[in-house]
């Protein structure tokens, strides 16, 4: 009886300790630093767009669409669908800098004008900044004239 019950036990030890553990959450995936792809796929919603240095909403770029859906996927790709136009294009951290993302639009608002674009991120309080000289990456806000640094703000909204 007692072979058993000790065959027992450590049979349960081993099947506790050779079980997966669970995956990590969005935000323990965003913990980390450097941003990881990891962080960055799934859906984000934009939330407002700031000048640098400031956390008011900038007056000229803010959009009232319901719609206004940033997915990253792991492939790669991103779609933005901002109102009834759709934009997509490809997206990769760059190996130039830690907070450097490297987007290039294929189809939509952002492939006017720009190809390619080198746009600072960063996590500040669970929220994704993407910022870039002289206009917005995948809203096209731009104030003519103006060499002010505009910062989408976009929210998680989940994997997709």
């Amino acid at each position: 009886m007692n072979k058993f019950l000790l065959f027992l036990a450590f049979a349960s030890f081993a099947l506790l300790a050779c079980s997966e553990e669970p995956a990590p959450t969005h935000a323990e995936l965003c913990a980390k630093t450097p941003i990881t792809k990891e962080c960055l796929v799934g859906r984000w919603f934009l939330e407002r767009v700031i000048r640098e240095g400031s956390e008011a909403n900038d007056p000229d770029c803010n959009r009232t669409d319901n719609v206004r859906n940033l997915t990253f996927k792991a492939n790669g790709e991103f779609t933005f669908e901002i109102g009834n136009n759709e934009t997509n294009g490809l997206w990769k951290l760059s190996d130039k800098g830690t907070e450097i993302m490297e987007i290039e639009c294929r189809i939509g608002a952002c492939a006017d004008g720009f190809e390619k674009v080198n746009a600072k991120i960063s996590l500040k309080n669970s929220e994704l900044r993407v910022a870039a000289d002289g206009f917005t990456s995948f809203s096209q806000c731009k104030l003519e004239g103006s060499s002010i640094k505009l910062v989408e703000v976009f929210g998680w909204q989940g994997a997709k």
